[in-house]
């Protein structure tokens, strides 16, 4: 895949939150992106979540990190030019 923009997103257990935000990044005019998903080692339905999204469009990209690695470390793997405000609580 060859995108003009990576949209980075951390995530540590948002499954109140993260279905919502897919779907606005899914949603904006501008199609040509990749979605890169860093999940914290969730211990709720995040990754569950991400990986529904995922099937259905494959500009959707997930990582799950197997132990916390911390907010930092998250944000760090990702590497994109793009952050989205994490779902840190």
């Amino acid at each position: 895949m060859n995108v003009k923009l990576s949209i980075g997103m951390p995530v540590y257990n948002g499954e109140l939150f993260i279905e919502r935000a897919i779907e606005s990044i899914l949603a904006q005019t501008f199609t040509d992106f990749e979605l890169i998903i860093s999940d914290n080692a969730s211990t709720d339905s995040t990754q569950e979540i991400c990986q529904s999204f995922s099937k259905k469009d494959n500009r959707i990209r997930i990582f799950k990190q197997e132990k916390n690695i911390g907010v930092h470390r998250n944000f760090y793997f990702l590497k994109s030019k793009y952050f989205l405000i994490s779902f840190y609580h």
